[in-house]
């Protein structure tokens, strides 16, 4: 239990995790489209951590303690908790932001609440339950995914090139 409590501490508790939730939630474009620079976040947590064990030296000391297999699950594991965490958690706030100011039950008419834009959408059949929360859930678990995925890339990119700049 303890070794799950440090790889949790070390992946998801560090600077880059306070610095992929802050930052898209301070800029601007956190609040529109921010499709460009969203794939940068999620690997700011932990994705370069092999690289980081690599040339520090301390990946042979690891692996002589928990073997290979071991550490790659591990590896592979947590960053992907990690990237999805970074990338879901500013997405989150936003939801519940909106979800407390714009709910049906704050008095906002049916009109303005449901847009005539969304009705040709994939999402139409799913807005009005709970009042558009499943769709914010959908897309949150989507925007988790997205995280998972662009963590995992940079894992793997890192374990092919050992240079964090380049990466």
């Amino acid at each position: 239990m303890g070794n799950v409590k440090e790889n949790f501490k070390r992946s998801c508790l560090n600077g880059g995790m306070i610095a992929a939730v802050v930052i898209p939630l301070a800029l601007p474009m956190a609040l529109s489209n921010y499709l460009q620079f969203a794939c940068l976040f999620p690997i700011l947590p932990f994705a370069l951590s092999y690289c980081e064990d690599k040339n520090s030296g301390y990946l042979k000391y690891i692996l002589q303690r928990q073997g290979r297999k071991k550490y790659i699950r591990n590896r592979i594991f947590w960053c992907g908790i990690s990237g999805g965490v970074a990338a879901a958690l500013p997405s989150a706030i936003l939801f519940l932001f909106l979800f407390c100011t714009t709910h049906p039950s704050s008095g906002i008419p049916d009109n303005m609440y449901y847009p005539s834009h969304l009705e040709q959408m994939i999402w139409e059949p799913y807005i009005g339950v709970g009042g558009g929360t499943l769709v914010l859930l959908m897309k949150l678990i989507l925007v988790f995914l997205f995280g998972v995925f662009w963590a995992e890339f940079v894992l793997l990119l890192s374990m092919m090139i050992c240079n964090k700049y380049i990466v």
